[in-house]
């Protein structure tokens, strides 16, 4: 639910940012991650707030996602 995701190109000089998608709709999550992830990012996500708190203790997070 929860596994981070990274991809970055050859010339891919970003460093690993981290960001938190906390939305309920399962399908919203995985088109965020899918173009976050496109972007270099390391994305986490779930669709548990209190899960949400949880993943942010253990890692650092740079940006939180969430719906409105």
């Amino acid at each position: 639910m929860s596994e981070p995701a990274r991809r970055g190109g050859p010339g891919d000089v970003r460093l690993a940012e981290t960001l938190l998608v906390v939305d309920d709709e399962a399908d919203v999550r995985a088109l965020a991650q899918d173009m976050l992830v496109s972007l270099g990012y390391v994305v986490l996500k779930t669709g548990d707030p209190q899960h949400a708190l949880r993943l942010a203790k253990e890692q650092p997070i740079h940006l939180l996602v969430v719906d409105g």
